[in-house]
């Protein structure tokens, strides 16, 4: 059964948005799940997300992913901040992944930081390291 989670840290400022599949529903739930994080805080540019993809067996790249990743960087160039990406894959595979998260990001969010992990406590911190500090009290 295919899951989104979302948990809220830092006066709602930094969410984990969670998954166990990447089926094209998965897709676009984390999508509408980004588009209200930016909405909750009225279309601002900041960004303190962490995407929690360690649930997902055989975790791949598809094209519909790809697609919305694109059209959602795209419609937030001005984007700021960091995005941690949570996985549990072995280096090969996080060699294909790196490249297209990092070309999309510098052609369309050149100011949005977003690195790999693959331990979500890791990316918790980094992400969390990059807050505001008015907003690091909780």
């Amino acid at each position: 059964m295919s899951t989104i989670t979302i948990e809220k840290f830092y006066q709602e400022h930094l969410w984990i948005i969670g998954t166990n599949a990447i089926e094209n529903a998965n897709i676009d739930a984390w999508e509408a799940a980004v588009r209200a994080y930016i909405q909750h805080f009225q279309n601002a540019n900041d960004r303190f997300l962490i995407y929690d993809l360690s649930a997902v067996p055989k975790l791949g790249f598809t094209t519909y992913m790809r697609e919305r990743v694109t059209a959602l960087a795209k419609d937030n160039p001005a984007a700021v901040g960091r995005v941690g990406i949570v996985m549990n894959i072995n280096p090969t595979l996080l060699f294909i992944f790196e490249p297209f998260v990092r070309l999309t990001g510098s052609r369309y969010q050149p100011h949005l930081h977003v690195r790999f992990f693959n331990q979500r406590q890791e990316a918790f911190q980094w992400v969390v390291a990059g807050l505001p500090a008015h907003l690091k009290i909780e």
